[in-house]
């Protein structure tokens, strides 16, 4: 071993490098050379890139989706009393679009509550806790809402 003084009981560096465990481990990763960090990606062309985490993507689009299950209720409530029933007849092809519209909105709000759970990942169980019972609630108000503008609730 050229330059290596090897003495009885004590192993060569390299060998010692593969016994070291845990921390030591850790320790000496953090002693090597920082490295340069990677410069982020300049595909938009004169705009300054903006670059935003997986976590904090998921955590946006998350808060995006509760706000859509919480104002789907109350966009759904909001239409059944502004444009409830009237005994007239004469505008029933001019009311049905606001029955769409109440539907709509459930299957909006079922898909953020889906989207909802889905992205809250290891806390699912507690997304489920809070979104599911809205969700219920927003089907209730969305078939009774349907049925007044439609007329057939009476």
């Amino acid at each position: 071993m050229s330059g290596m003084r090897v003495d009885m009981g004590v192993e060569p560096p390299h060998n010692q490098r593969l016994k070291l465990t845990g921390a030591a481990i850790l320790v000496s990763e953090l002693q090597r050379p920082c490295r340069r960090p990677r410069q982020p990606s300049r595909s938009f062309a004169g705009k300054s890139g903006v670059v935003m985490s997986k976590d904090a993507l998921r955590f946006v689009i998350a808060a995006v989706c509760a706000l859509v299950c919480i104002a789907c209720p109350i966009t759904i409530a909001w239409f059944g009393e502004t444009y409830g029933f009237d005994r007239l007849r004469s505008d029933e092809d001019f009311r049905l679009w606001r029955v769409y519209a109440v539907e709509g909105l459930f299957w909006v709000a079922l898909l953020a509550t889906i989207g909802f759970i889905v992205l809250a990942r290891k806390w699912w169980w507690v997304a489920a806790l809070v979104a599911l019972p809205l969700l219920v609630i927003t089907g209730m108000l969305s078939v009774t809402c349907s049925m007044w503008l439609d007329g057939t609730y009476f």
